[in-house]
């Protein structure tokens, strides 16, 4: 009984380091890349913004050359012809980036400055004003923020 005792013990420990193997190496498999927040982008584009966004947006898992402390960061040019935004790029920041959650979290975030970018500084609040406050509300209500918040 001993022995089958030892070697139910040795086959858990061994299955146990292998599950730990296969589930460390599924967590390198998913973590933040440029092609994970282009995926975001793509997703988050139809699902929540209603496609609305430049599908064209440069995604760059890089800091902000200009401002390399800030956690994320957008940059259009206002097309002033529809005066919608375009030649958009997002900075996520990897320092800050590294949980997917928090990674999607930024990019909603970034999104929303895209939406209200050339009227949410009007209120007087800079771009994190009411109506970026209510695009990231409605992604939330949406059920963008699900397993992020």
């Amino acid at each position: 009984m001993k022995k089958i005792t030892a070697l139910c013990v040795a086959v858990m420990i061994i299955v146990g380091g292998s599950l730990h193997a296969v589930a460390a190496n599924a967590a390198r498999k998913s973590a933040v890349n440029t092609e994970f927040l282009e995926g975001i982008y793509s997703t988050y584009n139809d699902e929540y913004f209603g496609g609305r966004l430049p599908k064209d947006t440069a995604i760059i898992y890089a800091p902000d050359p200009d401002e390399p402390e800030d956690v994320g960061s957008t940059e259009c040019s206002l097309d002033i012809v529809t005066m919608k935004p375009s030649a958009c790029s997002i900075h996520i920041a990897p320092y800050a980036n590294v949980a997917q959650t928090v990674a999607i979290e930024s990019m909603i975030h970034e999104m929303c400055h895209i939406q209200t970018y050339g009227v949410a500084e009007h209120d007087g609040k800079g771009s994190h004003g009411k109506e970026w406050t209510a695009c990231m509300l409605g992604v939330a209500m949406s059920g963008g923020m699900d397993g992020v918040w």
